[in-house]
């Protein structure tokens, strides 16, 4: 008799097992294509640069991204409102718009909030980065740069 209740109360904490498991994987899950995105350099004549991040919605309801945050108003995202089906592909405008900046590198961040099921898997991060430079750096560097590809043709 105590046998059977041991493998009744295993039998049983293996299902509470499988069902809390499988009950975290529900709900929308947002996952990026690419987390970051790099301009590179560019002069300030062509301080405004944009990037798309794309995502899939690799979750099982329908995802709502609620809002997206960035870490300087040189920053602007645009993103879905409409609600992203499980296994739909959309994607998040980023510029960033140099104008009026100092040259220099820059790292910018911006946070992606969703209906997730916890606080933990409610939002995701992605980043720009890149440098603005005055233009007589850049172009120094790009005839650097055909100089050196010149050498190799």
């Amino acid at each position: 008799m105590k046998r059977k209740l041991a493998m009744l109360a295993t039998a049983l904490c293996c299902a509470a097992t499988i069902l809390a498991q499988a009950e975290q994987t529900k709900g929308p899950v947002l996952k990026f294509e690419k987390t970051d995105n790099n301009f590179g350099i560019f002069d300030q004549e062509h301080a405004k640069q944009t990037c798309y991040f794309r995502f899939t919605n690799t979750g099982d309801e329908n995802l709502v991204i609620t809002d997206v945050y960035t870490s300087c108003n040189c920053t602007v995202p645009e993103y879905p409102k409409h609600e992203i089906a499980p296994g739909a592909t959309d994607s998040i405008m980023v510029s960033y718009d140099g104008t009026g900046k100092r040259p220099g590198v820059f790292r910018k961040i911006i946070t992606v909030n969703y209906n997730g099921r916890t606080a933990d898997d409610s939002y995701a991060r992605v980043t720009i980065t890149g440098e603005m430079a005055d233009k007589e750096v850049v172009d120094q560097i790009t005839k650097e740069l055909e100089a050196e590809y010149g050498k190799k043709d």
